[in-house]
């Protein structure tokens, strides 16, 4: 349906139903319209199949008024102007089910020896540079002659208690220990404004985070997110993103940094 309309301001199948095959003059009913969640594990099986049999009979249907819209020798597609479309559904996404399911049923092989020597390496690395941190941030205290107003309470009083992830803390640091100039960006702790302060202590503050981000979004959720195999099968998805490119998720693999060279060797073929 994404192909057909992308703009369609809902996708879901029993919205598409009853506006196009009930020509908005019925009223499907949804999952907790009969079940509650909870309860549905105790719902007698001659029941339950009667909403499982009702959504496949709706599917049906509705790809049945699809169809003609997608059949380029049919009327319908020709005067839609959607033999283009029509080519694009068949020979193209069609296919591709195939293709990310077997994706998903596959999946893809991580290295247990590899992700284990990752993560002693980046958490060595981590301490090293947020003690770097904390003593940067140690001086900038020493050396700065900012007061609190009357009543204020410091977010932080040592470089052991600053957090870089904190936007309190880094906005404290930033602007009022070190007095930079508020700017058109105001307070802002964003990773952009940082960067353009052009501050050893700022550079500091982004390398730490950067490490956090890989560490906890990569070289230990990857590893983790195995199954017994050591493969994770993620979902790749055709609809995913509103431009129409593939996605990823549960994890999303397709945004690994290509910076980060040494996380792309933990995915591996599978040894033989």
């Amino acid at each position: 349906w994404r192909c057909l309309k992308e703009n369609e301001r809902d996708n879901a199948l029993k919205v598409l139903y009853n506006k196009y095959v009930l020509k908005g003059h019925g009223d499907p009913m949804k999952f907790n319209d009969f079940f509650s969640v909870k309860l549905f594990p105790y719902c007698k099986p001659d029941i339950a199949k009667l909403y499982a049999a009702n959504d496949a009979k709706i599917t049906y249907e509705l790809f049945k008024w699809q169809l003609p819209y997608i059949t380029p020798t049919n009327e319908k597609c020709k005067r839609n102007h959607l033999e283009a479309v029509s080519s694009l559904i068949w020979d193209v996404e069609n296919p591709l089910i195939a293709v990310c399911q077997n994706l998903h049923r596959n999946g893809i092989y991580v290295d247990k020896t590899t992700s284990a020597s990752l993560i002693k390496r980046y958490k060595e690395e981590e301490a090293v540079e947020i003690e770097k941190l904390r003593q940067m941030v140690d001086e900038a205290l020493a050396s700065s002659s900012y007061v609190p107003p009357f009543g204020t309470k410091k977010p932080f009083i040592s470089g052991k208690d600053f957090n870089p992830k904190s936007p309190p803390h880094v906005k404290y640091l930033i602007y009022d220990v070190l007095g930079v100039d508020k700017g058109r960006n105001g307070t802002s702790t964003d990773k952009n404004v940082l960067r353009e302060l052009n501050l050893p202590v700022a550079d500091q503050i982004l390398k730490v985070r950067s490490l956090g981000v890989l560490i906890s979004t990569f070289v230990e959720k990857m590893p983790n997110a195995t199954t017994p195999d050591s493969r994770i099968h993620a979902q790749f998805k055709q609809t995913g993103a509103d431009t129409g490119r593939l996605s990823c998720a549960n994890p999303n693999l397709m945004n690994i940094p290509s910076h980060a060279t040494d996380i792309r060797h933990m995915f591996r073929a599978t040894p033989v």
